[in-house]
């Protein structure tokens, strides 16, 4: 009964998470994701986050903050970032493996990476990753759900907070999301 429950909980966190992502898309396509800042220690809320969403997955998050990061942000569109992110590497990952999480304050700019041991994205499917329903691979070979909405909606999101989203390899294998937002 507890796996029942739990399998349940996932799916319908999931089809939360699909229904935001659908919304957000829309709104920001028809009328812009209009940005709400507020003054908050983004890694007490990042924290938060965390243990909100660490139910949801089964690999081991490996966490890394600066002890406070005193910022002006808006937390729904940093929210969505983050799990996004933090869904997109678990989908790419054996449940075993390890995903790594650091926030921190580098050269006067938010930098969040959200690092996992997948499968790794090709250097030529880089560029399209961040398109509209874009997955890699094919139907035949994919092994996780997914409409190719989240990462569209972070790249759009972090690009109208005025940041940078850098797709970077992960050593020994999978990929890294760097995301910089101004402070």
């Amino acid at each position: 009964v507890k796996t029942m429950l739990h399998r349940t909980s996932q799916e319908a966190e999931r089809l939360n998470h699909l229904v935001n992502n659908v919304l957000a898309t829309s709104r920001m396509e028809k009328t812009g994701f209009e940005l709400y800042p507020e003054n908050i220690d983004l890694v007490q809320h990042f924290n938060g986050l965390i243990k909100k969403y660490v139910p949801f997955f089964s690999q081991q998050l490996e966490v890394e903050t600066d002890k406070e990061l005193f910022v002006e942000i808006d937390v729904l569109a940093f929210e969505l970032i983050f799990q996004n992110l933090l869904e997109n590497a678990s989908k790419y990952s054996d449940d075993d493996s390890e995903i790594g999480v650091s926030l921190k304050l580098e050269k006067e700019q938010i930098c969040l990476r959200v690092s996992d041991y997948g499968i790794g994205i090709p250097e030529e499917e880089k560029s399209k990753v961040l398109s509209k329903f874009y997955r890699v691979g094919d139907e035949s070979t994919r092994k996780s759900k997914g409409t190719g909405l989240g990462l569209y909606l972070v790249s759009n999101l972090v690009e109208q907070m005025k940041g940078n989203l850098t797709i970077l390899d992960n050593t020994p294998k999978g990929t890294t999301f760097q995301v910089q937002l101004p402070t």
